[in-house]
């Protein structure tokens, strides 16, 4: 039990203007973006990953320092960058393609990304490259990236596959298991998901339990999920009713501030983004992402019940 000590400086340093600033980070928002941009005109070059002809690219110093704590720390801590302007581009351990992604975001607050909207395009290369950002964002300690990449996952659910067992596996045996986007997806696969992992035989046999596609920390946990539901089996499924639980708040406070306030940008349609390389591979492909063949043999579908009490739990079937 907190002591009364204890509540009193949690209270203080809830109720301090610098904590209340810092949480400005925690979402995007279009005047603070305008506010940055005019205040602070210094371009910074940064270098992606590749080896063979790397791109590189110009981004506002202050927008990227704001939104990612990180470059603030190396560019405006006591690091040899922050203390001498840097002469060569920063190089980014990412590939073009999600460093453009978050570029686009950065200045934005939309991701590029077009969602398949067919039943027969591929959704296994859009969870692979939303996920590769996400880690991106976790190097760069970017809550609002992390936490918009979790609502457009929510706002895509009713008509997404479930995620392949290959992009839970770039968040599961890492430190990103305790990330929102992991519990969101331990979340989505305990309530909905059918329970039947699509690994074919040999011509030799029955598959073993070696070729078993899942995570084996992702099956424990998710095995601990279920025996939590069905301990509560009315309670609504938080991965549909409550998105804020993976956003990882530190407080009530913080949650209204950010996710509560009244939001002070307009709504823009989604934006494409043309991936010339393959998220996964760096390898080049062929056409947009969301025209991409699927490179997974299962087929997770969710489906969402038309009807029923409000309040009641989405279903999500899985189908072949």
């Amino acid at each position: 039990m907190a002591s009364a000590s204890d509540t009193t400086s949690s209270t203080q340093r809830i109720n301090d203007p610098k904590t209340k600033e810092e949480w400005k980070r925690n979402v995007w928002k279009q005047n603070t973006v305008a506010q940055l941009l005019t205040k602070d005109k210094t371009i910074i070059e940064l270098k992606f990953k590749e080896k063979s002809n790397p791109k590189i690219c110009s981004v506002h110093k202050a927008l990227l320092c704001f939104y990612s704590p990180y470059h603030d720390r190396l560019l405006n801590g006591d690091f040899a960058e922050g203390l001498v302007a840097p002469t060569q581009p920063l190089v980014i351990q990412s590939n073009a393609d999600i460093l453009r992604l978050f570029f686009r975001w950065l200045y934005t607050g939309e991701i590029g990304v077009t969602r398949p909207v067919s039943q027969h395009s591929s959704n296994s290369r859009w969870f692979s490259g939303i996920t590769k950002l996400y880690v991106l964002a976790d190097e760069f300690n970017c809550v609002a990236l992390q936490r918009t990449i979790i609502l457009m996952q929510v706002k895509s659910s009713k008509d997404m596959d479930l995620a392949s067992w290959k992009t839970i596996s770039l968040l599961s045996n890492s430190s990103l298991e305790s990330s929102g986007l992991y519990r969101y997806h331990l979340e989505v696969f305990a309530q909905h998901w059918g329970g039947v992992t699509e690994v074919e035989g040999t011509s030799s046999g029955p598959c073993s339990k070696q070729d078993d596609p899942m995570p084996t920390n992702f099956a424990y946990r998710l095995l601990m999920k279920k025996m939590e539901i069905n301990a509560d089996p009315d309670q609504d499924c938080a991965c549909c009713h409550d998105p804020c639980k993976f956003h990882s708040h530190t407080s009530g406070e913080e949650r209204e501030a950010t996710c509560g306030a009244p939001s002070d940008t307009t709504e823009n349609p989604e934006l494409d983004c043309d991936f010339d390389t393959d998220p996964d591979t760096g390898s080049e492909s062929e056409g947009e992402l969301k025209d991409s063949p699927r490179n997974e043999s299962a087929v997770k579908k969710r489906s969402r019940e038309d009807g029923g009490a409000a309040g009641s739990k989405t279903k999500r079937a899985k189908t072949t």
